[in-house]
């Protein structure tokens, strides 16, 4: 007569598996408590020294990696978590990443590298106006679309750098109400004139102001010296190259 169904099986294999259920909950407590306790490596920075040490690891472009630290311990992530300036500083990241660190950036001031061929909703998001502080944006669309958008109020946009893969023009207003603009840097794509210019050095607010290979049309010498007029702040200028003139690096 088989044992395999009699009673006593039945209940051994029963008490077994109770067993292992209580040994792999005990485990995963001892798993979940080291975790606990591994860290903190560094357990007695108050949270907001180790949240300045996070912001100090290299981000290159496209590279995500640095949201590993948000794997070493339980503390580790929390203090990362919470820091809205951790996940605001994004480098030609996926536009899928891009949405997900904005989410955890709540209102922090936003510094971004990115395209302008990135999927219009999340373009438009990360260029918020009363966000943006600092980007840097590549032009590679003809007359891209989203020029237009910096027509707007920016009121703590501090650094703007055009990369031009393709030609580009600079539309109506551009950059004309950015009242904390600092820094300013073109490069490549667009033909500009001082005119245009202009409009984005009106607050008078520019500390360094740099054209690199683009082409420029003719202008009197008023007309450039008006525009050096409207910039008393300005300590650094680069001009790479001046048609007819040699490159100045001021």
């Amino acid at each position: 007569m088989s044992t395999s169904n009699s009673p006593n099986h039945a209940s051994s294999e029963t008490t077994t598996r109770g067993l292992e259920a209580r040994l792999e909950d005990q485990q995963r407590g001892q798993q979940q408590d080291l975790e606990a306790r591994r860290g903190p490596l560094l357990p007695d920075l108050p949270p907001e020294i180790l949240a300045a040490i996070f912001l100090l690891v290299p981000r290159d472009e496209g590279d995500t990696s640095w949201i590993s630290v948000t794997h070493v311990c339980r503390r580790w992530r929390e203090v990362a978590v919470d820091c809205s300036h951790f996940w605001s500083e994004l480098n030609s990241v996926p536009p899928r990443f891009m949405e997900f660190a904005l989410a955890r950036s709540k209102g922090a001031p936003i510094t971004v590298h990115t395209s302008d061929d990135t999927p219009n909703d999340t373009l438009f998001k990360v260029l918020s106006p009363d966000r943006l502080q600092k980007v840097t944006l590549d032009l590679r669309r003809k007359d891209s679309p989203v020029l237009s958008h910096f027509a707007k109020t920016f009121p703590i946009l501090e650094t703007v750098v055009l990369n031009g893969y393709r030609p580009w023009s600079m539309p109506n207003n551009f950059l004309s109400d950015c009242r904390h603009l600092k820094n300013l840097r073109i490069v490549g794509g667009v033909k500009l004139s001082w005119k245009d210019l202009t409009q984005a050095v009106q607050r008078r607010t520019l500390l360094t102001l740099s054209l690199e290979n683009v082409s420029f049309h003719r202008a009197t010498a008023e007309t450039f010296l008006d525009f050096m007029g409207r910039m008393p702040l300005l300590q650094s200028l680069k001009l790479l190259p001046l048609p007819g003139c040699v490159c100045v690096c001021v």
